[in-house]
């Protein structure tokens, strides 16, 4: 999905905010710019080549997210990655991200669980829980699923360390992978609730 809309979701991002020193952020996907209003922070921009509405006291950039990523010289304390949710610009947009981390920030993944395969799709939320279970190999990275947070999922990502986990070899499609996470979901996701990751 395109932006924030269950208060669990909201309550997690406002209740990450309120424990973590965030001073600058930057948002993949505007969209309409419900979650970017949402964030409660003075240095703030968003990326999308085709916003439904402008901010109105903040910049929103108007470039696909490798333009972005390209030209930028800026860290950001947080990332917000909601934008085109296939699986290689997902993965993309975490990557170069991850360049542009200050020391102590945070990644917010967006649509990373979704309860049913029938969201897996362009106008739902993609494909974007394979990108997430990558993060979950990369042994320098931290990467959590927020528990109860509505039916697309929201993970956090930071760096650090995790125990990994081991993706079959045997798996291809996006109904091989949805189905390998949903065998052991928390435990593939690294479950937890905002009390034990803060």
């Amino acid at each position: 999905m395109s932006y924030i809309e269950y208060e669990p979701e909201r309550e997690a991002i406002l209740e990450v905010f309120s424990n973590f020193k965030i001073e600058s952020y930057c948002e993949i996907g505007y969209s309409n710019g419900h979650t970017f209003d949402l964030i409660p922070c003075k240095d703030k921009l968003a990326v999308d080549p085709s916003p439904k509405r402008r901010a109105l006291s903040h910049e929103v950039i108007e470039k696909t997210s490798d333009d972005f990523f390209s030209e930028n010289t800026k860290n950001f304390d947080c990332f917000f990655i909601d934008g085109d949710h296939e699986c290689s610009q997902v993965s993309r947009d975490v990557k170069n991200a991850l360049k542009f981390l200050n020391d102590g920030g945070i990644i917010f993944m967006h649509d990373i669980s979704p309860i049913d395969f029938s969201l897996v799709n362009p106008q739902g939320c993609g494909n974007t829980f394979r990108p997430f279970l990558e993060v979950r190999c990369d042994k320098k990275l931290e990467a959590f699923r927020i528990k109860d947070c509505g039916p697309y999922g929201l993970g956090l990502v930071r760096k650090g360390s995790q125990e990994t986990i081991d993706i079959p070899d045997s798996l291809s499609s996006d109904l091989d992978f949805y189905e390998f996470m949903h065998s052991d979901l928390d435990r593939i996701m690294n479950t937890k609730s905002l009390e034990e990751i803060l």
